[in-house]
């Protein structure tokens, strides 16, 4: 039989993706401003222009630089296939400072 992990153990899991996502975005950043600033606006006006939902995604927050307010829900976590964040930043990440971060 297939075990399942609790609603809890995805939630901590996803939190610490995200928590390692935004280190690695503030290291590119804080090395390359202008040349990952250049690189995220195109993505972000897709991700706009695609997803009228795009508020309710938490990687989206970490895209721009912001934060979710703490009691704001967001539903979604990713982006799926070429409008991931995710993939964006460890891309971007080995593309920048020559890091595989996987």
């Amino acid at each position: 039989m297939k075990k399942f992990s609790s609603p809890e153990k995805i939630e901590n899991s996803l939190q610490e993706k995200e928590r390692e996502l935004r280190k690695i975005w503030k290291e590119i950043m804080s090395r390359k401003p202008m040349g990952f600033y250049e690189k995220i606006k195109p993505l972000e006006n897709e991700i706009k222009r695609d997803f009228p939902d795009f508020i309710d995604y938490r990687l989206f927050y970490v895209l721009v630089g912001s934060n979710v307010e703490p009691d704001w829900e967001c539903p979604h976590f990713d982006f799926p296939g070429k409008y991931s964040i995710e993939n964006f930043i460890r891309e971007s990440a080995l593309e920048f400072l020559g890091k595989n971060t996987v």
